[in-house]
């Protein structure tokens, strides 16, 4: 468990975002036994006890599905490594990973995928600062990737909005200039 007190600001914004997003369905997400809210808890440091720990990982899984539902629904001419490809053949040298997309990296993700996505949005920072992008590209590409997931119920809408929300704190940290 993270020490609240030196954990990042989007550590605490994400565990809050999870937390509301529990608390408004408790019938799926039972209250936790330590305190009267996932809010509540999710503001603490104690860790979580066995039952606790059952119904996060059941709501972060549910989350981490809908994060890769909306990868799957993203543009297909959105490909990072070819961008690259066509980034070097036009001379601009190989890209440094971006340091901010390597601190984000979740520790079990492929180093690979994770290279080729720091070296992507070196690309995109360069593209920006010469004015060759806006700047919120990236952020309608995820807009769009999540409008096209079928939300049916209250409940759908809110897990959607809440792993939209978790996917833009990353992008945002990720965004910040050096």
């Amino acid at each position: 468990m993270i020490e609240l007190a030196t954990a990042p600001d989007r550590v605490l914004h994400k565990r809050a975002c999870i937390a509301a997003f529990m608390d408004k369905h408790p019938t799926i997400f039972a209250a936790p036994t330590s305190a009267g809210s996932w809010t509540t808890f999710a503001e603490q440091s104690a860790p979580p006890d066995e039952r606790e720990e059952r119904i996060l990982d059941q709501a972060t899984g549910r989350i981490v599905q809908a994060i890769r539902s909306a990868q799957d629904r993203t543009p297909s001419d959105f490909d990072m490594q070819s961008a690259l490809d066509l980034a070097r053949q036009e001379g601009l040298a190989d890209l440094e990973p971006d340091p901010a997309v390597l601190a984000l990296a979740s520790q079990d993700a492929s180093e690979e995928e994770v290279a080729t996505m720091a070296r992507a949005m070196s690309l995109y920072k360069t593209a920006v600062k010469m004015g060759l992008a806006e700047g919120g590209e990236l952020h309608q590409t995820i807009e769009s990737s999540f409008s096209a997931l079928p939300a049916e119920t209250p409940f759908m809408q809110d897990l959607l909005d809440t792993a939209k929300r978790i996917v833009m704190i990353d992008l945002d940290q990720a965004m910040r200039q050096d």
